[in-house]
């Protein structure tokens, strides 16, 4: 199954670098919402799009892969079930998947349209990238 849509991607005229450079960045307000976009240059391109559930995907040819996930859902707005039970099936499954000796899940972020029109900041989520969570990251790796 294939659709045509259309995606902005940057245009060419923006400088690529992999570090900071101050001339392309968005700034958000405490919601984690967009309000200020620097140097971007976005360009409506049509592509394909396909159904990759339909394909056989690989880490190694495609760079991701889909797989039959035996994670149990849980409450995605209650931080501690999302840090101490989802992160564990998250990382169990990759490792399963990859054949990977170590994983860590460290980060999260909680996107909400509802919550959003609301202007209501959900508890964990975007806040742990300023709190514990760069830490477990640190700490998982020795």
């Amino acid at each position: 199954m294939r659709l045509d849509a259309v995606i902005n991607y940057q245009s060419s005229a923006v400088v690529r670098t992999l570090v900071r450079n101050g001339a392309v960045f968005s700034q958000r307000d405490e919601t984690g919402t967009d309000v200020r976009v620097v140097g971007y240059d976005m360009e409506p391109h049509t592509v394909p799009i396909h159904n990759g559930r339909l394909e056989q995907l690989t880490l190694d040819t495609n760079g991701f892969t889909c797989v039959s996930s035996p994670i149990k859902h849980i409450d995605y707005y209650a931080q501690a079930e999302v840090v101490d039970n989802y992160y564990k099936q998250c990382e169990q499954l990759l490792r399963d998947t990859t054949g990977a000796s170590f994983v860590a899940a460290f980060d999260h972020n909680v996107r909400s349209a509802s919550d959003a029109e609301k202007r209501k900041k959900i508890v964990g989520g975007n806040l742990v990238q300023g709190g514990w969570a760069p830490r477990r990251g640190v700490e998982a790796f020795g």
